[in-house]
């Protein structure tokens, strides 16, 4: 403000008289200067507006870990006045902001970068900004286990998801690829993320599994397949051999080419037969051609050692009974060691005409499992499938229920691991014995091999 103050200026004249008009006297001026007194009086109640008193450094972000920033330490107001906070992103959707009171949350949306513009503002309305960059680095997939080693015969495939085995921690889309060290022996294709791997010829190869980002940030899992000859086992029953078979608890005899189990001690174990391999099989087929003997109750079974920690053995049983309010002639059972009992599920037993279950009658029946997925035939009459089954380390026949048992022939034909086998059936495509929902067998049956 600027206030001017002016004093009025005055010319004074005097004239002096001479006693006589004819003396005259001379005439003085007297003369005041002009005094003009100007005042400039600065009014210093003026507003200054919010200053910056730094930089704001770059922040890197990954997805899902806000960054938080404390905008009070960045800003002043030369007038103590209280400041209020923004902040906008100029990519909204790499990054997004939110304030409460000074602290600005930044959240990562995506890949990329993004500038944060900070604004402190008084209560006038005047403001100061300060610009930092906050980007959103990409990181790459990862591997989340392993896929064990692989073994199958040749013209097998192999189906399997990889995203089971594969994560990104951005939480992007993956593309997946598979390739074969070997392509004679074993060929890869993929459909989105199903890889389907088939043996071709004898031989192994290693299939490298690849997950890649939209960035072409990629991991990688390397397994191994080997494609084997398959081994085949028959005994159609000419003699007994004892270097082929194991008994426990029954006497075996041979007549007319059937081999006839009748179990020693039939009030406390079912009688067995029991060959083991000379390595655990896998992609195995099992057929036999059996009958009851005798007895109502009796039953005749096939039955495996599996190589799963917990349902230890298999049991496929030709028998009279009634399960769950149904008739069945058929039945698959499991073993589960931690329960020590028998179960069954709903899929796993049943009825058919085309088992043969009446005293003295023969059935022809097959029972395969191929990574997970087990079928039983009775002649080429499907009876059942299910999604769980296991390798096979050791098989037998089995005469229980107080009757004997008739066996015409037997074979069994699989691929021999020639690794450690893993354990449960089928890591590979999720499908397993841990997965059964079973019932318990309502009356006791006996361990088909004796601990």
């Amino acid at each position: 403000m600027v206030m001017i103050i002016t004093l009025e200026t005055r010319r004074i004249l005097e004239r002096s008289k001479a006693n006589s008009m004819n003396n005259p006297l001379p005439i003085r001026i007297r003369r005041f200067s002009t005094v003009i007194l100007a005042v400039l009086l600065a009014v210093c109640d003026s507003n200054a507006g919010p200053q910056t008193t730094g930089t704001i450094s770059d922040r890197t972000l990954a997805i899902g870990g806000d960054v938080r920033v404390d905008l009070a330490s960045f800003f002043t107001d030369p007038d103590g006045d209280k400041l209020t906070f923004t902040a906008t992103s100029s990519a909204p959707s790499v990054v997004t902001t939110t304030v409460s009171g000074s602290l600005v949350t930044i959240s990562p949306v995506a890949v990329g970068t993004a500038t944060v513009t900070a604004t402190a503002t008084d209560p006038e309305g005047l403001s100061a900004t300060l610009d930092f960059a906050a980007t959103v680095e990409n990181r790459p997939p990862e591997a989340t286990g392993t896929i064990p080693s692989q073994t199958m015969g040749v013209g097998r495939g192999l189906i399997f998801d990889l995203t089971y085995f594969f994560t990104d921690p951005d939480g992007g889309k993956l593309t997946f690829t598979a390739t074969s060290s070997a392509p004679s022996v074993v060929t890869t294709t993929v459909s989105d993320s199903v890889a389907t791997i088939n043996a071709v010829a004898l031989g192994t190869a290693t299939v490298t599994a690849t997950a890649t980002d939209a960035q072409g940030s990629s991991a990688t899992l390397d397994f191994s397949v080997t494609v084997a000859e398959r081994v085949k086992f028959r005994d159609d029953f000419d003699r007994f051999d004892k270097d082929l078979w194991a008994l426990s608890d029954v006497d075996a005899t041979v007549s007319d080419s059937i081999l006839n189990l009748e179990p020693t001690v039939p009030d406390e174990y079912d009688g067995t037969a029991t060959h083991e391999p000379n390595s655990v099989l896998t992609d195995w087929e099992a057929s036999v051609r059996m009958s009851r003997q005798k007895a109502d109750e009796a039953y005749a079974a096939l039955f495996f050692t599996t190589t799963d920690s917990r349902y230890t053995h298999l049991l496929f049983v030709i028998w009279d009974r009634e399960l769950s309010g149904e008739k069945a002639n058929y039945t698959l059972l499991y073993w589960d060691e931690v329960q020590e009992t028998f179960y069954y599920t709903a899929e796993s037993f049943g009825y058919s005409p085309d088992v043969h279950h009446a005293l003295g009658e023969f059935t022809e029946i097959t029972v395969s499992e191929f990574y997970g997925n087990l079928t039983a035939y009775a002649g080429k009459t499907k009876l059942l499938e299910v999604d769980w089954g296991s390798d096979i380390k050791a098989f037998g026949l089995l005469a229980g229920g107080g009757g004997t048992s008739a066996f015409d022939w037997v074979e069994v034909t699989g691929v021999p691991v020639t690794a450690a086998p893993v354990a449960g059936p089928s890591a590979v495509n999720g499908k397993g014995m841990d997965k059964i929902t079973g019932v318990p067998f309502p009356v006791p049956l006996l361990v088909p091999v004796r601990k």
